[in-house]
């Protein structure tokens, strides 16, 4: 069988689990496969980014924060990515680099049980990067979820966010707003987080907004994944159900494997591997 060989790129990324998720694909299929981290610097991104791509003959994930930043180095984008402009996902084939966004795929897998508690209703989204549009996109294909509330730091961000969402998203409602002005007694059916606040590097780093109440929130999901995150602790105790990004992980890398393999795999074996649950 072929050998494949995977990387993932990103900024301080070196804690992420891909890499053990593909190799436990790889051990699931009985594969020669091999799957490299590759932590890059801003200032040298370009650069390194072709190195990456003459090395590699199969598949790259791109994580915070060059998923937007890649677009210009591809000859092919799918539709999902046109809409969101976000790429987390090349495939190398032929000469080409084509983009995709697993994103949107990995962070609806989890929420599929709370479909009922989704549909037609309001959702708060903290971040306006590559991951909030997904989420979003998600959320607003999957569960019809029309009225979007973001916050983030900057309000230039959540400008040009809202203005790319609205024109490809018909009928869709985004109103944004900063943390320190963020200020909403609205109940949501749903809060995701998409910021590194909370993660790895930043665990003890609230993202949630001080004057949005907890208890205003069905669903709290963040797609940090790391045990000692702060607010998903709080969320556990004053929500209904919190959800961290492990499953959205494996998902989404699901998903990439597909579509550098065709090779399709169940869920619940690859997550039980890599996350021991």
């Amino acid at each position: 069988m072929k050998q494949f060989r995977f990387g993932l790129i990103g900024n301080n990324v070196t804690y992420s689990k891909s890499a053990d998720i593909f190799q436990a694909l790889f051990q699931q299929h009985n594969i020669d496969g091999s799957c490299e981290v590759f932590n890059i610097k801003p200032e040298e991104f370009k650069a390194k980014f072709e190195t990456i791509n003459d090395s590699l003959v199969d598949g790259l994930s791109v994580t915070i924060p060059y998923k937007k930043d890649v677009i210009t180095s591809l000859d092919e984008i799918d539709p999902v990515t046109k809409a969101i402009k976000a790429v987390n996902s090349i495939r190398l084939k032929d000469g080409k680099r084509i983009g995709y966004n697993t994103d949107c795929y990995g962070s609806s897998y989890p929420l599929r049980i709370h479909a009922e508690k989704l549909k037609h209703n309001k959702a708060i989204i903290i971040g306006a990067g590559g991951a909030a549009k997904a989420a979003v996109y998600a959320l607003f294909a999957d569960y019809e979820i029309k009225d979007f509330h973001i916050v983030a730091r900057d309000e230039e961000k959540i400008k040009l966010f809202q203005e790319s969402l609205q024109t490809d998203l018909k009928g869709i409602s985004i109103k944004g707003s900063s943390f320190e002005n963020c200020n909403s007694d609205t109940r949501f059916a749903i809060c995701v987080n998409c910021t590194p606040l909370g993660g790895w590097n930043l665990p003890d780093v609230m993202p949630f907004p001080k004057n949005i109440n907890f208890q205003n929130v069905k669903i709290y999901y963040d797609l940090n994944y790391n045990a000692d995150n702060k607010c998903m602790k709080i969320a556990q105790t004053k929500t209904q159900f919190a959800i961290n990004g492990s499953a959205m992980l494996v998902a989404q890398a699901l998903r990439s494997f597909y579509l550098w393999t065709g090779i399709k795999t169940e869920f619940e074996p690859i997550y039980k591997k890599v996350f021991g649950v």
